[in-house]
This record gives C-alpha cells, sequence and structure tokens, in this order.
C-alpha cells in the first residue's frame, strides 16, 4: 500500500472518531476527544470542531513531509488538496450528520397536512354545485337543488335550449 493511502486511511479514521463524538455515538465524550486533539470544549461547536481539525491537519501534514519522498506523487497532491479543506469540512459534516432524520411517517405526515387537495385524511373531497344558482350538493345520489329545485347535473333538455 502507498503510504499516501495510508495516510489517507488513518485521516478518514481520525474524522470518523471526531464525528462520531460530536454526535454522541462515542464511548467517549466530546469533551475527551476534543481535548485529545488540544482543544477544550464542552461541545462541538462549528468553532470548536474547525480547531480540531486543523490540529488534525497539522499532525497529518507534518506525517505526509515524512512520507513525501516514497510516496505516488499524485496521491500525495490529492492528499495535500484533502488537507486543505479537511478543517473547514468538519462542521459542514457534522451539520450534516446530525441534521432533521425524518422517517417515512414523518415524510407522509408532513404531505398529508400540506397537501390542498384532501381533507388531511387522505380521502379526495368533491363539491357537486347546482348548474343553475351554485349551491352545493346536499345529499349523494340527490341531482335536483334542494335550493332552487334545478337539476344539479346539465341534461339534454337544459343545454338544448
Amino acid at each position: 500500500m502507498d503510504p499516501a493511502d495510508a495516510l489517507a486511511q488513518q485521516l478518514d479514521s481520525h474524522r470518523r472518531h471526531v464525528l462520531d463524538a460530536a454526535a454522541g455515538k462515542e464511548a467517549s465524550s466530546w469533551t475527551e476527544v476534543a481535548a485529545a486533539y488540544g482543544v477544550q470544549s464542552p461541545s462541538p461547536t462549528p468553532e470548536a470542531l474547525e480547531a480540531v481539525g486543523k490540529s488534525i491537519v497539522e499532525g497529518a501534514t507534518a506525517a505526509l513531509k515524512g512520507i513525501e519522498k516514497d510516496a505516488d506523487p499524485r496521491r500525495v497532491a490529492f492528499l495535500k488538496g484533502r488537507l486543505e479543506k479537511f478543517a473547514a469540512d468538519l462542521p459542514v459534516a457534522h451539520k450534516q450528520s446530525s441534521g432533521s432524520k425524518l422517517g417515512l411517517g414523518g415524510i407522509f405526515a408532513n404531505a398529508t397536512a400540506h397537501a390542498g387537495w384532501t381533507g388531511g385524511h387522505g380521502k379526495i373531497k368533491r363539491v357537486i354545485k347546482c348548474r343553475n344558482c351554485g349551491a352545493p350538493q346536499q345529499e349523494a345520489r340527490v341531482f335536483v337543488c334542494s335550493f332552487c329545485g334545478g337539476p344539479v347535473f346539465a341534461t339534454d333538455e337544459t343545454t338544448s335550449e
């Protein structure tokens, strides 16, 4: 394995460790993990995550200088590019991983609550109106308007006028 690839794997391992601790998925607390990287922070704020990222970048940059002669130059260049973005990427990655996770139930509840064509129960409501006066139909299957006595639907007699 190329030394730059091994260093990239270590970098990924550190990233996972920090993000898991920030999300509360680690056995050790965020405070302990941050302290291991030389950062004193009671909670994983964006500033604290970036400071931890900078600490990781410092160590990885020093390690990269030691292996640069033995590693593939393309992989070294790629790793240098990753290191430039690493510290700023940690807060963004934490925000994305700890964002709201809607399950299917939440998604369907949201869709049902905001759908204008349903009553929120998933059944379509149709209002049939009288052709003469515009009053709504009062009873299902009764097609004579209870207000004006006219037909609710147009018939051959009413359309042939």
